[in-house]
């Protein structure tokens, strides 16, 4: 019986982070999480502690589906990254007046 070594899957990122998160999602919650306590430090003192608390959840609340949600087998930036890039391209086919002139005759 002839045994096969099939190669791991190269397209996943690999888990480094306690095998949970990749670099990015590590640095996508550390940014959000780091966000809220400023927040939450800079009006704790202005409007109060519980309104404070709430806007600072609130910031790192908006930075988890960048980590967790995938759209087309992708997370989210990556999708919204790609998305503007397209929509920023040129999108001018040279023959295609050619075909439209040829169709009015």
């Amino acid at each position: 019986m002839k045994i096969y070594n099939m190669p791991s899957d190269v397209n996943e990122k690999e888990k480094i982070i306690g095998g949970l998160f990749t670099w990015r999602q590590f640095l996508w919650i550390l940014a959000g999480t780091l966000t809220g306590l400023g927040v939450f430090a800079l009006f704790g003192q202005v409007i109060g502690a519980v309104p404070a608390l709430i806007l600072g959840l609130a910031c790192i609340g908006a930075s988890l589906p960048f980590v967790f949600y995938k759209k087309h087998e992708i997370y989210l930036f990556e999708y919204l990254k790609r998305k503007h890039l397209f929509k920023k391209s040129i999108k001018y086919l040279p023959f295609k007046v050619l075909v439209r002139d040829k169709d009015k005759k």
